[in-house]
């Protein structure tokens, strides 16, 4: 499972999901967020994940405004998995809202 997740991950994946995240469409936005979780869980692609430009402040987003409970729930265990990463903690806690946000949710 990790070699598919690694292929998905190796073919450019993760931009375009950063790009769904900011859809105005929920089923897109949950579908995107899910697959990010998914593709999350095997470790070299958290290092891809948070170096995409501006994919740590769509997730925040995603906690913070209109979307689904289902996809806030999976960005907070995106999140929650990357706290793992004690580099990433220090990341996580300094983007705008997404601290509160998890508190919150």
């Amino acid at each position: 499972m990790e070699e598919k997740r690694a292929c998905i991950a190796e073919a450019g994946a993760i931009p375009q999901l950063k790009t769904l995240l900011t859809y105005h469409d929920a089923i897109a936005q949950e579908n995107s967020v899910t697959a990010l979780l998914n593709l999350s869980i095997y470790d070299k692609n958290k290092i891809q994940i948070m170096n995409v430009e501006g994919c740590l402040g769509s997730k925040a987003r995603v906690l913070r405004f209109e979307y689904t409970i289902k996809a806030r729930k999976n960005v907070a265990a995106i999140l929650f998995n990357f706290f793992v990463v004690h580099e990433y903690k220090k990341r996580i806690a300094e983007e705008d809202g997404a601290v509160e946000a998890l508190s919150t949710l």
